[in-house]
């Protein structure tokens, strides 16, 4: 229990372990820690009687964290002096202990009882509002976490406290999860503090502790990132706590059962996990002293098997609890960074059952259920099993810790243990989702009564809402603002009604720093195509919270909308410095680039856009267009090729002026239709399949024969497309006349004759397909065919073709020669001696005396 206790607060010295001890009651049971503390050892000691003191004034004063900074100075003066180095750990763990009862009343239970005050609720909610984002109403115990945060700030200067700048950026993710959402400020402040931390715990000593915190300072400084979207740095933290680990995790497949009536094995997906490199021994295999929450198995009636039962499994040894942190931190990152199916679902569920397969840490354990619970509600057959598990997981916050020597639930100190270094949901957050699924599963009226006794009114007012009942939903939000008047409820019901005369109200009410009523605002105005509003609201929303990305990519589509091209880029840049991943803004910088002539940035930022939205048509299309305006042909085809990949159209334009380029080495001529731009609806998410794209070809203005194998492949493939589409729709879709005329044109410029003559003889078939008059432009066709025919005769067209790898056998070549001949004659007698036939018939008479000499 000592080191379980040191391991949470990184302590060392024995002669600390007393406040450590404190630390630990006081977060079992605050109030009669605090009724028997004069009693308490720690009255001995200087620093015990501040610690106590302080943890004193949290129970009796919700308000103490208005005078924390004169506590402090009243009850240890002096103390920012170097010699008082064990009164500021007193400051330090009392800060430390408000925190981790506040982490225990909203994240790990046991659930505490007691009410307070409503106006006592509502200072304090407005006392920890950041940047005008409100504290979920749910959230409880605000006190602690308050007082706990000055206290933290009025140590800002103990330099001796090794541990504070990790503590510090603990607190203050802490704070920014129980707000609806991000704060900037408080991103700062974490990101900040986890550098510091960072740089004085990241590097890897012999010692087995010193090593053991660079590992869980990886993990920790990944679950910030994570937060805040910032998932390439989350990565590597993640790979370098895997490196530090020695881990090594691979996805492969072995053969096993997931029915209960199976027969035969069949692959399933397993993950292993091997230790490379590292220096630490195996870890042994634990008895807890205490109960875990209970893995759910499947109601009787099912088919499935609680777990995969392989033939031969694999055995990797027991997981370290920051092992299975890790492997629940990149399921975590798959999560946030990847949309989610089931099929997705199924990818991950293998990283879960690892870690459920070692029980040995109780906030991992619980975590892994809760995650393990929200992939299975992706499937119908595993739904009710999810609905069941969560339901267990929100009884086992409500058991109380037991005392003895006997096995049985958890303490509350037992389950902050590994807390931190994953990323658990709240408590409602749990409840809410377990309210959802009973919607799912068709226990509607069991859901709203979950709600209602949960206080969650605004969950009830959007649930009802969802449903289309909006006079429900309407009426309970009057009925709740009669009894309370809340920024919140004001903009839910101005969302219902559709009235923004409540959002202003909302904005008016909370001092102007109700940042989501200024967004509201800016919504309403931009769909009502009134951009300069629109701006002037989001502009005044993110004076309140600039950390919100969505926010500022609104901004950059409204000065998009006014033509102030400076302005968007600006925003823009903004939302891909938050959120490098978001596609929709580096697919509009594009656009605003083009606007600006600066089309490298333009093709740059393209590509960047389809880095996130590889099966974009439109970013593919703008992609394609931008290098065509660079003559980059080669990335121009790489568009193309992908287009055709998308079963998209083919855009003859784009390949004519292509193939121009290639065979006059000309510069490409400026394509006459405007660069696309992004939907109307620019606020919405188009939805479209994310993932990564090879690597582009280099840039350049390569033409000529260098680009010659490229669009000989394009050309197969266009072809390739369009015959599968004609026989899937049993050749009812006409031959493509201008893909075979392209065709004809580009190997006739490289006199590749013989496969000139075949792409004619299939245009000429195609143009007839397709009802032309046999005139005109099938003349032409005509023509050139027969002339492509005398062209395969002559010896060095043979040369020509024997260098392309076409078949140069004569009997071959006068073989397709007469084949154009007949086809030529069966056009003429359609033709009825229309126009262009006469030089037909001189090119049909000059092949037949070709063929007979």
């Amino acid at each position: 229990q000592q080191q379980q206790q040191q391991q949470l607060l990184h302590v060392d010295a024995p002669q600390q372990l007393l406040l450590v001890r404190a630390v630990a009651a006081f977060v079992e049971d605050p109030v009669a820690w605090c009724e028997s503390a004069a009693s308490s050892p720690l009255q001995q000691y200087d620093e015990g009687r501040v610690l106590a003191s302080l943890l004193c004034e949290a129970v009796r004063d919700p308000l103490a964290c208005r005078r924390a900074t004169a506590l402090v100075e009243r009850l240890a003066p002096g103390l920012h002096d170097a010699e008082h180095t064990q009164q500021q750990l007193a400051v330090l763990c009392a800060a430390v202990a408000c925190l981790l009862v506040f982490v225990r009343a909203n994240w790990t239970g046991p659930a505490m009882k007691g009410t307070q005050d409503a106006a006592v609720t509502s200072e304090l909610q407005s006392l920890l509002a950041v940047n005008g984002e409100p504290v979920c109403a749910q959230a409880c115990e605000l006190q602690y976490l308050a007082l706990g945060r000055q206290l933290l700030a009025s140590a800002s200067n103990f330099g001796c406290l090794q541990t504070y700048a990790w503590w510090r950026f603990r607190a203050a993710l802490v704070h920014q999860r129980i707000l609806t959402a991000p704060a900037f400020d408080l991103q700062s402040e974490a990101v900040r503090f986890l550098r510091q931390a960072h740089a004085r715990y990241a590097s890897a000593a012999s010692s087995r502790d010193r090593c053991q915190l660079a590992e869980r300072i990886r993990v920790e400084g990944a679950m910030v990132l994570l937060f805040y979207k910032r998932y390439r740095e989350a990565r590597k933290q993640l790979d370098e706590a895997q490196q530090l680990l020695g881990m090594c995790t691979e996805m492969t497949g072995a053969r096993g059962r997931r029915t209960k009536f199976q027969q035969e094995d069949t692959p399933q997906l397993m993950l292993t996990v091997e230790r490379l490199g590292s220096t630490r021994p195996p870890p042994c295999v634990e008895t807890l002293p205490y109960k875990l929450p209970e893995e759910v198995p499947f109601e009787s009636d099912s088919d499935l098997l609680d777990h995969i039962r392989f033939s031969d499994p694999i055995d990797s040894g027991l997981l370290e609890p920051l092992e299975q942190a890790v492997l629940l931190a990149l399921c975590e990152w798959t999560r946030a960074k990847l949309p989610m199916n089931e099929l997705r679902a199924e990818e991950l569920l293998p990283y879960v059952t690892r870690v459920l397969r070692d029980p040995v840490d109780w906030s991992t354990h619980t975590t892994a259920l809760i995650m393990k619970a929200t992939l299975e509600k992706k499937s119908a057959k595993s739904i009710s099993r999810s609905v069941n598990q969560l339901n267990e997981v929100c009884l086992e916050w409500q058991r109380v810790g037991s005392g003895g020597g006997a096995v049985g639930n958890a303490s509350a100190w037992q389950r902050l243990r590994g807390q931190f270094t994953v990323a658990s949901p709240h408590m409602w957050e749990v409840k809410v989702d377990l309210g959802r699924r009973l919607v799912e599963v068709g226990c509607v009226k069991e859901a709203l009564q979950l709600f209602e006794e949960l206080s969650m009114w605004q969950e009830v007012i959007t649930f009802n809402a969802g449903l289309g009942q909006m006079a429900v939903a309407e009426r309970i939000a009057r009925e709740r603002l009669e009894k309370r008047e809340t920024p919140e409820l004001l903009c839910l019901l101005g969302e219902i009604t559709g009235d923004s005369s409540h959002f202003e109200k909302a904005w008016n009410i909370s001092g102007e720093h109700f940042a989501r009523a200024k967004r509201s605002l800016g919504e309403v105005c931009f769909r009502a195509r009134r951009y300069a509003e629109c701006v002037q609201h989001y502009r005044q929303a993110l004076a309140c919270n600039p950390l919100f990305p969505r926010c500022w990519f609104a901004v950059g589509c409204a000065h998009m909308q006014l033509g102030e091209w400076d302005d968007a880029l600006q925003a823009l840049s903004r939302v891909v410095s938050q959120d490098p991943d978001d596609g929709e803004a580096w697919c509009n910088m594009g656009a605003v680039y083009v606007q600006q002539q600066r089309l490298p940035e333009a093709k740059a930022s393209l590509w960047e856009a389809l880095k996130q939205k590889t099966n974009s048509v439109l970013i593919w299309q703008n992609y394609v267009v931008v290098c065509m305006k660079l003559r980059d042909c080669s990335a121009a085809i790489h568009g193309l090729r992908s287009l055709a990949d998308l079963e998209q159209p083919l855009d003859v334009e784009i390949l004519a002026l292509l193939m121009q380029a290639i065979l006059k080495n000309m510069p490409l001529h400026q394509r006459p239709s405007e660069l696309l731009l992004p939907s109307a609806d620019l606020l919405d998410d188009d939805n479209v399949a994310t993932g990564t794209t090879t690597a582009p070809p280099p840039a350049g203005t390569l033409t000529g024969r260098s680009l010659i194998p490229a669009f000989d492949n394009l050309l197969k493939l266009l072809h390739e497309k369009h015959d599968k589409q004609r026989q899937e729709q049993n050749q009812q879709t006409p031959p493509h006349v201008l893909l075979w005329h392209l065709t004809a044109e580009y190997n006739e410029g490289l006199h590749r004759f013989l496969r000139g003559c075949r792409a004619r003889l299939e245009e000429l078939r195609a143009r007839a397909s397709a009802g032309e008059a046999p005139n005109g432009a099938q003349a032409v066709a005509a023509e050139q065919l027969l002339l492509d025919a005398l062209d395969t005769l002559h010896g060095d067209a043979a040369a020509v073709a024997d260098e392309d790898g076409d078949a140069t056998d004569e009997a071959e070549r006068r073989e397709l020669a007469h084949t154009a001949m007949e086809e030529v004659r069966r056009w003429l007698e359609r033709s009825n001696g229309g126009a262009g036939c006469e030089s037909v018939a001189a090119a049909l008479e000059q092949l037949r005396h070709q063929l007979e000499q």
